[in-house]
């Protein structure tokens, strides 16, 4: 147990130390999403630290946490991102800092996050937007984000997910999306789900990060 707690000290450390190296931008090419629904997917468009951090090379797909926190989908802000194991809220704290006011990521969401990635969610086509819809929806309902509709679909994703009986987030985290002010103040906007490596590998490389890129830091308030 106090190594599980040291390998999760030191991962959220070191991702906040790297969080402003790693960028992304959001959009929706490619992207199938509920337009009466809204939220994911989109596309991720990771920079070169970040795609290091996760291990992973090109854009990605993915889903917000927060139901009601905008997020820019044309592909114009650049957003800061920082890997954590909960959703920020949105009251302007420094990235640079553990969050204060955070709501931990669901093992529910994970599994669900987890098994989109890998394609094994039972009766679902991540070509169609309803299903994409009722997936978004199923994540929002596990955070808290709104009430369940009880419409067949999201009961069997969320019964689904919890018969993999997941009793921790695995490799999936929160990339938490910050904007910089032209202030310099880290303003803190959505939430959006991401793969990692195994945990050792994914302090290695992020570690690797802090190591090779020169760290950015807000400007002094």
């Amino acid at each position: 147990m106090k190594a599980t707690i040291l390998v999760l000290a030191i991962v959220i450390i070191t991702s906040q130390c790297a969080a402003l190296e790693m960028t992304l931008t959001v959009d929706r090419i490619g992207a199938i999403y509920n337009e009466s629904i809204g939220g994911g997917q989109y596309r991720v468009v990771p920079n070169q630290a970040l795609s290091d951090a996760i291990s992973t090379e090109g854009p990605f797909h993915s889903f917000c946490l927060e139901k009601h926190e905008p997020i820019d989908t044309t592909g114009a802000t650049q957003y800061f991102a920082q890997i954590n194991i909960a959703a920020v809220l949105g009251d302007g704290e420094d990235p640079l800092l553990p969050p204060a006011d955070s709501d931990l990521l669901d093992p529910l969401t994970a599994t669900l996050y987890w098994g989109y990635v890998n394609g094994i969610l039972p009766n679902f086509n991540s070509l169609d937007q309803i299903d994409i819809g009722m997936l978004q929806t199923a994540i929002w309902v596990i955070e808290d984000e709104m009430q369940n509709p009880m419409v067949p679909e999201i009961i069997e994703l969320i019964d689904w997910a919890a018969q993999q009986s997941w009793n921790d987030i695995g490799n999936v985290r929160a990339l938490n999306l910050w904007t910089e002010e032209v202030t310099g103040e880290m303003i803190p906007a959505q939430d959006v789900l991401v793969m990692i490596p195994e945990p050792v590998t994914f302090i290695l490389l992020a570690a690797g990060v802090i190591a090779l890129k020169r760290q950015k830091r807000p400007a002094q308030r």
